[in-house]
């Protein structure tokens, strides 16, 4: 083996500038790779967050068939003491129940149907980022009865200003009658999400407790979840903590499967993009060993004459360009990641300040991420793919005859 790889390495430096060249084609693809998977962990962390941390939470907790008609009716009774229990499980941050209640919000100028949630302040700002998203006015006060937040979107709708009064109309849970509480509209929110702007109101959890007339009583209770921690062993501990209640628990990933579900079509993109680079690579380093072995047929035709077996000029092929490979995935490294570095720094920024996808307006720019991976797995999958791409070259070669090797170089 020792003296295949002697013998290869003085064979792949006799033409250094094809050498270097089909070097930096292995490496460009290399650092194609790790750019392209330290964008999509961006990316994903990204949209994970936008999903996570701006109203949805890291999990969530309802009773059983809430999610599946939305209806206020199915809701959890002493909500406080649930919350309570769900943060002592390690890795919970934090919980915050919400009342919700779909219904009329109407001002003296139009009227439009939304979801309207109950809220408590000082644990919302531990769960969502509700208080970032206030562009104007002021955060509703934590026992007030007649603050309401609304979408800057439904305010154009309803032609409101700060200080102008709503009316909410809903339905009591338990008697069934028609509710209606007068708000005073305390700030806009934006959030850069076209449901959420146009359709979502807030107002404090007490007041939401009122207009359903369910004291100490929750639709929803969301979980914020140490970044750490992990989240899906965390979720399967809440559920184990909270079993004796008959509660569904479940993840962002099952919550928003939508978006789990483009995170997952991402990575395999990623794999598709590495076939079409092994294709690409491949024909060139292919080309690039042909016309080395066509250089040295007759040296391929003494060495055979002497009694140098095929499979030892198979093997050798096969060493050249593993050496390729390895120098190519060097080379690629250092590429790789440099360009991934400067992306982690300044983030690259898709559209004119604001792109959307998957429903989510994504306003901020993307920063490339590191992985293990990108060090170790990318670079073995690069230089198994020259060694696979020098098999053909490598038969070619096994299969001369003196003779005919001899011939060909004259």
């Amino acid at each position: 083996m020792g003296s295949n790889i002697r013998l290869a390495l003085r064979n792949i430096l006799r033409n250094k500038r094809r050498t270097f060249l089909t070097c930096l084609l292995v490496g460009s693809g290399l650092a194609i790779l790790m750019f392209v998977d330290g964008l999509m962990l961006g990316m994903s962390d990204m949209m994970i967050r936008k999903v996570t941390s701006t109203w949805l939470g890291e999990a969530q907790i309802h009773a059983p068939q809430f999610r599946r008609d939305l209806d206020a009716a199915f809701y959890m009774e002493k909500a406080d003491e649930l919350a309570r229990r769900a943060e002592e499980v390690p890795g919970v941050e934090a919980a915050a129940p919400r009342t919700l209640v779909t219904g009329m919000i109407s001002s003296s100028g139009n009227a439009t149907g939304g979801a309207i949630y109950g809220i408590d302040p000082a644990r919302e700002k531990h769960v969502s980022r509700l208080n970032e998203a206030l562009v104007e006015g002021e955060m509703i006060a934590q026992d007030a009865r007649q603050d309401i937040l609304i979408g800057y979107k439904m305010a154009d709708l309803l032609d409101v200003e700060i200080g102008d009064r709503i009316v909410v109309t809903a339905t009591e849970l338990l008697s069934g009658e028609i509710a209606q509480s007068l708000f005073f509209v305390s700030g806009y929110l934006r959030f850069n999400d076209r449901a959420m702007d146009s359709s979502m109101a807030f107002i404090s959890y007490a007041a939401g407790q009122k207009l359903l007339a369910l004291p100490g009583a929750a639709q929803e209770i969301a979980i914020s979840i140490d970044p750490e921690a992990d989240e899906k062993a965390i979720v399967a501990n809440l559920n184990s903590s909270l079993k004796d209640q008959n509660l569904e628990i479940l993840g962002w990933w099952e919550l928003a499967p939508d978006i789990a579900s483009i995170l997952a079509m991402q990575e395999f993109g990623l794999w598709i993009m590495a076939l079409i680079l092994f294709i690409l690579v491949s024909l060139g380093l292919i080309n690039s060993m042909f016309m080395s072995i066509f250089e040295r047929h007759y040296e391929f035709g003494v060495m055979l004459g002497l009694g140098t077996r095929s499979s030892k000029l198979f093997s050798l092929i096969c060493w050249e360009g593993a050496l390729i490979g390895m120098w190519g995935a060097a080379l690629g490294l250092g590429m790789g990641a440099l360009a991934n570095a400067w992306s982690a720094r300044y983030g690259i920024l898709f559209g004119k300040g604001t792109s959307e996808f998957a429903g989510l307006t994504l306003s901020e720019p993307v920063f490339n991420q590191f992985s293990i991976t990108q060090f170790t797995g990318l670079p073995a999958f690069v230089v198994l793919l020259t060694v696979l791409a020098c098999i053909i070259p490598a038969i070619h070669a096994a299969r001369l005859t003196p003779s005919e090797a001899m011939r060909r170089a004259i």
